[in-house]
């Protein structure tokens, strides 16, 4: 019987330090966590997480203003005439290049308003390019109404003429090419 008392009271024993052992391992385990939060806040862990969160951010708003302020033709070709300068406002649909496309040329012609009677839609011309080659035409397109250049008396129809026959010389945009009405 005193064995049995005797191993009871060893058992009680043991399970009470069993029972304190692992109060003290659960304190154990929250001084770790309070000292490892500790060591974070007096290195700038934190601070320089929260930072680097905001600049990822930040980024993120970047690349989508870059992606937004990218502008892409909807045709493709050699840019011609560039229409703005850096930094100057444009509105929504205006025009800021134009494109030139090679696989389709044209000419804008200014025929004075006294030779309008000549011109017809669909009529040939000859061009007489810068290198002095001799090219025809067709009248495309004609406007309804004349217009008036700055410095002159006299006023012109801007006419579009495009290829016929052999192809045209390659030129430089604003070249000066002579147009012969028939």
């Amino acid at each position: 019987m005193l064995r049995e008392d005797a191993a009871a009271a060893s058992a009680e024993a043991l399970a009470t330090q069993i029972a304190l052992c692992e109060q003290r391992l659960t304190k154990l385990e929250l001084l770790e966590k309070e000292i490892e939060a500790k060591i974070r806040a007096s290195s700038g862990i934190d601070v320089a997480e929260t930072r680097c969160q905001g600049a990822k951010q930040e980024l993120v708003a970047l690349e989508q203003q870059v992606k937004d302020l990218t502008l892409t033709s909807p045709t493709y070709g050699t840019i011609g005439d560039i229409k703005l300068q850096p930094g100057d406002r444009v509105s929504s649909g205006a025009t800021l290049i134009e494109i030139l496309d090679d696989l389709q040329p044209h000419v804008i012609a200014q025929i004075p308003s006294i030779a309008t009677s000549k011109v017809r839609q669909g009529s040939n011309v000859v061009l007489i390019f810068p290198s002095n080659e001799k090219r025809l035409g067709v009248i495309a397109s004609i406007p309804k109404q004349t217009v008036s250049i700055v410095g002159s008396s006299d006023s012109f129809l801007p006419v579009k003429i495009e290829p016929a026959g052999k192809l045209w010389p390659k030129m430089a945009l604003g070249s000066n090419i002579k147009v012969l009405l028939r």
